[in-house]
């Protein structure tokens, strides 16, 4: 008997897109699976063509996000992994397509090679998935035996519908998806996850073909400032640093990497006084900076500006 796998998709304002994931997902050649779709609260009609579809197979079931729960795609992920039954996961997206092997190939990777994780490749297409182009921008596999580091430094790399995960090894973290951050809460769960030193089977093939969009939240990150970023990914950062900080992952180079970050926010990095004085109580707690008598100068000389200027501001 095969094993079950639960494919969980959030979903929100899709129903340009969605018919054409879910077809993809029909037309799997491994069909022991279900496919649970959380919606986020849509509202141009995109849970009406899911229930629709879902009359004609039971395999795929609609929830809608408790609204107790975060608004997201990530407490959507988290929703719809409290809800699987399979034996193995695989998170994916609304507007992705699945080529017909993507389940058969990577389950009997995981199954042959009794790993944790399979990972495959992705391709990239605008509106034809017939015309997709290969991602090269990275690898897939890790060169160096400090996996976690080098995909916190994205020396190599994989997106949330790449990975097939054991519901075991899922079900050894406290938290899934951090629903707390705005950017970065991949990262941070797989990173968190590499540092449990899972084994992991690559297959160098793109079985996921993720959709281009010119208006993507990469897109609009990319258009801020270096200040902007900065501020986005502090919070992700800090987290994984601690995470790292009490693993054998914890190298020189491990250290160096976080330190440049925490030094550079410190620098550069706009905001408020109170988080201001945060990230360097922080940074000072854990010896992120390159001196602390240097440290403590550039702090007071920055929140002596934001002093005088809000001042200022209030004057005017």
């Amino acid at each position: 008997m095969s094993p079950l796998v639960s494919i969980i998709i959030p979903v929100y304002n899709r129903a340009d897109l969605i018919l054409q994931t879910l077809y993809s997902i029909k037309a799997q050649t491994f069909e022991s699976y279900e496919c649970i779709l959380v919606d986020d609260g849509s509202t141009d009609g995109s849970k009406e063509i899911i229930k629709k579809f879902a009359e004609d197979d039971s395999r795929f079931i609609l929830f809608n996000r408790p609204e107790h729960l975060k608004k997201g795609g990530n407490a959507c992920r988290n929703f719809g992994f409290s809800k699987c039954c399979g034996m193995y996961i695989n998170w994916f997206d609304s507007d992705d397509i699945m080529t017909p092997d993507f389940l058969l190939q990577k389950v009997d990777a995981i199954t042959q090679n009794n790993a944790d994780i399979v990972v495959c490749r992705l391709g990239f297409f605008d509106t034809n998935p017939d015309d997709f182009i290969l991602d090269s921008r990275l690898g897939i596999e890790p060169i160096t035996d400090n996996p976690p580091l080098e995909f916190f430094a994205g020396n190599f790399w994989f997106g949330t519908p790449q990975p097939m995960f054991t519901k075991a090894i899922l079900d050894k973290q406290f938290t899934l998806f951090d629903t707390t951050l705005f950017r970065n809460q991949e990262t941070e769960f797989f990173v968190r996850i590499l540092l449990d030193k899972p084994s992991i089977v690559y297959i160098n093939t793109p079985l996921a073909l993720i959709r281009q969009h010119f208006n993507s939240i990469a897109g609009q990150y990319q258009s801020k400032t270096e200040s902007q970023k900065l501020l986005i990914n502090f919070p992700a950062y800090k987290k994984m640093f601690i995470n790292f900080k009490t693993s054998d992952f914890f190298t020189h180079e491990a250290e160096h990497y976080f330190k440049d970050f925490f030094f550079q926010c410190l620098r550069k990095m706009s905001f408020s006084k109170d988080e201001f004085t945060a990230l360097y109580g922080f940074g000072i707690r854990h010896n992120l900076f390159p001196g602390k008598l240097f440290a403590t100068r550039l702090f007071v000389s920055r929140i002596g500006r934001e002093i005088l200027r809000n001042n200022f501001s209030k004057k005017v």
